[in-house]
């Protein structure tokens, strides 16, 4: 097979190196990438695992602190104290071996819904102002920058001046308070129902800690869902109002997705041309005499049928994919060096 090449006529300009990738890929259908990455900027991967770092550490203090304190509860106050009764049904504290009171599951149940919402809730500024901040600063460049916390910040404190990025800052806030308090309500629920279960089974202390080890596993792969949908939605909000600048004109953006994609993200999204608006429109658009489907910020499926999903920011929960402005440089040269490549493909058998 004969040798495909580009000229890089600044080679000390990573962007320009970038597109001659850009367009070497959409050619051979190859990814020249390293190991491949859930996002093209690594910076965005950083914010979101450290979410769900600090929610996992959060999460296994409080495990450690029902440990120390709540399963070693002994018989309190007098006689007085009622016993907690569900459905008719008592239950014994594991440790005492002595019925569970009103007044001691109290504790642990206010206890345990504080303790969620606050580290829940903690994290709301990370999945939305500063997630946001983050794609308006990686729109000026390149796709590995990695900003610092205090330059993040600043933008942050920038977006609440900006009439631009209010709506959406705002929608953004409102969806993530309301993930928030649902998955707070949940695992309280949940954590409460694991403890009720295993006092009506009256098994031992450490049998109830594996228990609560377990729902404490399904609890962090829940934040871990809503930590990578929420930032990359917000993050990809900051950017494509970056790239609006306040314009009302719609914009050409291109997708991009992980080699590892499902087939509904490789289907609509990755490599797919779309019409950005500025705000909520119709589902396609004609431009040039060609029609593209649409999205604007904060576009989602969320409530959606699978089989009712269109193209958004992000198409699910765990979406990673991105945008980025279409280069009909790219797209053009991308067409005609395919087209070679498939002939000498063709040639080379």
């Amino acid at each position: 097979m004969k040798t495909l090449t580009l000229e890089i006529r600044n080679p000390h300009e990573v962007r320009s190196f970038l597109k001659a990738v850009r367009v070497l890929e959409k050619a051979t259908g190859f990814s020249y990438g390293s190991v491949p990455e859930p996002t093209p900027y690594p910076s965005l991967h950083k914010l979101d695992e450290r979410s769900k770092r600090d929610v996992e550490r959060y999460l296994k203090r409080l495990l450690a602190e029902i440990d120390r304190s709540w399963l070693s509860l002994s018989k309190a106050g007098s006689d007085e104290d009622k016993i907690f009764r569900l459905d008719g049904r008592t239950f014994l504290d594991p440790k005492s071996g002595k019925l569970l009171t009103v007044k001691q599951w109290a504790v642990i149940a206010k206890q345990v819904e504080k303790i969620l919402g606050w580290i829940y809730g903690n994290q709301a500024e990370v999945l939305t102002r500063r997630a946001m901040a983050l794609g308006m600063i990686l729109q000026r460049m390149e796709p590995q920058h990695q900003p610092s916390d205090d330059d993040v910040q600043r933008m942050a404190e920038e977006l609440e001046e900006n009439s631009v990025y209010e709506n959406t800052l705002g929608w953004s806030r409102h969806r993530t308070g309301e993930l928030i308090t649902d998955i707070t309500s949940r695992h309280r629920r949940k954590v409460a129902d694991t403890i009720i279960q295993s006092y009506q089974d009256r098994i031992t202390a450490p049998q109830l800690h594996q228990r609560l080890f377990d729902t404490f596993g399904e609890m962090n792969r829940d934040w871990r869902m809503i930590a990578e949908t929420e930032t990359a939605m917000s993050f990809n909000n900051g950017y494509l109002l970056s790239e609006m600048g306040g314009k009302e004109e719609p914009i050409l953006m291109q997708g991009i997705s992980a080699p590892t994609a499902c087939a509904m993200c490789k289907q609509h999204v990755d490599g797919k041309i779309v019409a950005m608006l500025p705000e909520a429109g119709p589902s396609t658009l004609e431009i040039q005499g060609t029609e593209y489907p649409t999205i604007w910020p904060g576009k989602t499926n969320a409530g959606k049928r699978q089989v009712d999903w269109e193209v958004a920011v992000v198409m699910h929960p765990h979406c990673r994919c991105t945008w980025v402005r279409y280069d009909p440089i790219v797209g053009k040269y991308a067409d005609k060096l395919r087209q070679l490549y498939q002939t000498q493909q063709k040639t080379a058998a």
